[in-house]
């Protein structure tokens, strides 16, 4: 299904979301629910919201009954509640039911929810690759620091987005960093080729596309 233009991307996402909700057929009023924006009551600086803008295109595997896919658009991922949220108009949010997805890919960059020991329940994490004996994941969370009400010290409360890696083996979740020697770790006795592939297309241990990159000739897809 493709996205139509249209000089009101709100208006427009709006219908979409009803068509896609209306074409799911029964169950699909159980993906999710809609609620008002309101302003918080202080200044606080900083975005609850992955994405710095609503304009992402998104699609949603939902499961009602089958799996089914959707495109949509003004989608975003709140850190704060953890779930995907669309805005359907200037003041309206659409909050997606995490019992109703089975994944999400934001941009291209895919989601996928996990039961996290951390948090004693299940989250989303973004896969940076992942096969049958292991996944490569990044787990995105906020920070809060409150400011100060003394008007000589200017200090507003600030939200501040944070990630760290994990690489999660039969259930277990254990914090990995982007490094040659870790990295190296996960292709087992295909090390040469990996370093072959590394040379040949001057590649960096340290960036994610990069490592993403490696895994994906070495290991191969899945």
């Amino acid at each position: 299904m493709g996205l139509a233009q249209d000089d009101n991307p709100i208006d427009a996402n709006n219908a979409i979301v009803i068509q896609n909700l209306s074409a799911i057929g029964a169950g699909g009023q159980n993906l999710g629910g809609t609620s008002m924006v309101i302003s918080p009551a202080r200044n606080i600086s900083g975005s609850v919201h992955l994405f710095e803008s609503w304009t992402n295109t998104g699609v949603l595997e939902v499961t009602t009954g089958e799996s089914t896919r959707f495109l949509i658009r003004n989608i975003n991922f709140n850190l704060y509640r953890k779930v995907f949220e669309s805005k359907v108009s200037e003041d309206t949010i659409f909050t997606f039911d995490n019992k109703s997805l089975e994944r999400a890919y934001i941009n291209g960059r895919e989601f996928k929810e996990y039961y996290f020991p951390v948090e004693r329940g299940s989250t989303y994490f973004e896969v940076i690759y992942e096969n049958s004996d292991f996944s490569l994941l990044k787990y995105h969370y906020l920070t809060f620091t409150e400011g100060s009400d003394n008007p000589m010290v200017n200090r507003p409360s600030k939200y501040e987005q944070q990630s760290t890696y994990y690489l999660r083996k039969k259930n277990s979740f254990k914090v990995f960093r982007m490094r040659k020697k870790d990295v190296v770790t996960l292709v087992g006795d295909k090390e040469g080729q990996l370093m072959e592939f590394v040379d040949k297309y001057d590649l960096s241990f340290k960036r994610e596309l990069d490592v993403k990159r490696m895994l994906d000739a070495v290991l191969g897809t899945e």
